[in-house]
């Protein structure tokens, strides 16, 4: 199994942090048809295949990736992208967070 994480600093309060977290949980909801929970700032994620959660802190939001057995063949092509090319469906050009 691999794990992709990406991490995005940003400089919003908490509530606009995590107003844009749920946005982006909604895009990905959408788009991948996942099955998405929040237990307070951590919003988990899972779909067959693939399951993840994205945390929402003070200065960055967080989001960690689990690959199952089929999509692990694709993790060293994902992981040898730039920090700031993150793979294309944890890209959000709508996303006003700062790289670093």
């Amino acid at each position: 199994m691999a794990t992709i994480s990406v991490v995005k600093k940003h400089k919003f309060t908490h509530t606009q942090a995590k107003t844009v977290a749920e946005g982006v949980a909604k895009d990905l909801r959408r788009r991948f048809d996942l099955d998405c929970t929040w237990e307070g700032d951590v919003c988990r994620f899972a779909r067959s295949g693939l399951d993840g959660e994205m945390t929402v802190q003070r200065d960055r939001i967080a989001i960690d990736v689990k690959l199952g057995f089929l999509l692990s063949a694709v993790a060293p092509s994902i992981e040898r992208r730039s920090p700031n090319q993150p793979p294309r469906f944890l890209r959000y050009s709508w996303l006003p967070i700062s790289r670093r």
